[in-house]
C-alpha cells in the first residue's frame, strides 16, 4: 500500500475537499461549492468575483469557452517595453509568466485557454503578426467590440494594438486608453498599467450577484 497520497487540484482554491476511507484506500474528493453560478449562464457586462477580484464577461463562444477582462487595471505600472511590439513587451512577459502563475491558483490550470491577439497596426501594417497568448491585454478591435460590456476605469491603460511598425512610421507609440474612455497614444516608455483579458473555460463556478451588474 502506497504511504503517500498525491493530489493535484485543478480545480482552483475555491473548493470544497473531502477526506474519506473507503475499505483500505483513502478517496479525496474535492468539488465546486454549490453556491456558485457557472461561467456559462453569464451574459456580456455580468460581473463575477474570483478571489475577492471582480472580472467582466466579454463574451460566450460556442466552443464552451468565455472571454473575461479584469474589472479594474492591476495595481502594478510600468513600461510597455523598448518598441510596440506586444510579443516582445515587458507587459507581456509579466502577464504570461508571474501573473498567470497566480491566475491558475485562482482559476484552475486547465481552465485558462490560449487566446490569439491580432497585432496589425491602427495605420494597417501587419509586421508583428499575431501574439499567442494566455494573458494579453485587449487590442483596438476587441476594446471597439467589448467597450459598451465593459465600461471604463479611473487609470490609463495599455492596448496591445501598435500605432505604426518600422514598416510604416516607426516602433515607438502604442495605443492605450484614457481614463474617459477614448483611445489615444503614449510612447512605450510610458508607465502605464493594464487590464487583463483572458479566455476560461465556460463550465468552472464562480461568484455572481446580479446587482452588481
Amino acid at each position: 500500500m502506497a504511504s503517500n497520497v498525491n493530489v493535484i487540484n485543478n480545480a482552483g482554491n475555491s473548493v470544497e475537499v473531502k477526506v474519506n476511507k473507503v475499505g483500505d484506500a483513502i478517496q479525496i474528493t474535492i468539488d465546486v461549492p454549490q453556491n456558485g453560478t457557472e461561467l456559462s449562464l453569464l451574459k456580456p457586462g455580468d460581473v463575477f468575483e474570483k478571489n475577492n477580484v471582480e472580472y467582466i464577461v466579454c463574451e460566450q463562444f460556442e466552443a464552451g469557452t468565455t472571454a473575461v477582462v479584469r474589472k479594474d487595471c492591476l495595481d502594478k505600472v510600468m513600461e510597455f517595453g523598448n518598441n510596440n511590439n506586444w510579443k516582445e513587451s515587458k507587459w507581456r512577459e509579466y502577464l504570461n509568466g508571474e501573473y498567470l502563475k497566480e491566475m491558475k491558483t485562482v482559476f484552475g490550470v486547465e481552465n485558462i485557454v490560449e487566446h490569439e491577439v491580432n497585432l496589425t497596426s491602427l495605420d494597417g501594417y501587419d509586421d508583428y503578426g499575431v501574439s499567442v497568448d494566455k494573458v494579453s491585454v485587449m487590442n483596438i478591435d476587441r476594446y471597439r467590440k467589448y467597450h459598451k460590456h465593459i465600461g471604463d476605469t479611473s487609470e490609463y491603460h495599455y492596448l496591445s494594438t501598435p500605432d505604426s511598425t518600422p514598416s510604416g512610421t516607426g516602433s515607438s507609440g502604442v495605443r492605450c486608453v484614457y481614463s474617459s474612455g477614448d483611445v489615444g497614444w503614449r510612447e512605450c516608455d510610458w508607465d502605464g498599467g493594464v487590464r487583463p483579458f483572458f479566455v476560461l473555460k465556460s463550465s468552472i463556478f464562480v461568484s455572481f450577484d446580479k446587482s452588481r451588474s
